[in-house]
């Protein structure tokens, strides 16, 4: 059976996909009839498995770009998890791999390959943006925290928020 989801909402912009795996996101003008379709094949190793793919839409003020946000969390055969994290700008319709050293935040500690024991598990919950940011609900496993993450779209930098 087949489902579809709200990625998100902008500006009279919606954004919707099929499967977070292989089927293209659909970016459209519900008032217009316009729709542009992006590619979203995942990329991985035969040996990872994919365990989570979070997505975001959002409109970046400074640059005047639509953006989506793709964070993909594998495992690997030996338990260890792996994550690769990039984003799409609407008006190039290119994907951009976000640097490696900036997903530590996601991560916890990691070695060269991206393999970890404590990782922050993005929750299912939609993202919500303001001001160029992307905001979402996380769970770090190794403590069953729950916490609000952060992606500045102009910068590229990971952040968690303080609860109040």
């Amino acid at each position: 059976m087949n489902y579809s989801y709200i990625v998100g909402i902008c500006n009279g912009l919606v954004c919707i996909y099929y499967s977070p795996y292989i089927y293209p996101l659909i970016i459209c003008n519900p008032s217009t009839r316009q729709f542009q379709e992006i590619r979203n094949e995942v990329d991985y190793n035969a040996y990872e498995t994919v365990k989570q793919v979070s997505l975001g839409f959002g409109f970046h003020p400074s640059t005047n770009e639509y953006k989506l946000i793709r964070i993909v969390l594998y495992s690997t055969p030996i338990r260890k998890y792996n994550i690769r994290a990039n984003f799409y700008v609407m008006s190039t319709n290119t994907w951009t791999e976000i640097d490696f050293n900036k997903l530590s935040l996601l991560l916890g500690e990691m070695n060269e390959s991206r393999e970890c024991d404590s990782i922050v598990q993005i929750a299912g919950s939609p993202t919500t943006t303001l001001n160029g940011v992307f905001h979402w609900l996380a769970e770090i496993v190794s403590t069953d925290q729950v916490v609000v993450m952060s992606f500045d779209m102009g910068n590229e930098v990971f952040r968690r928020i303080r609860k109040p």
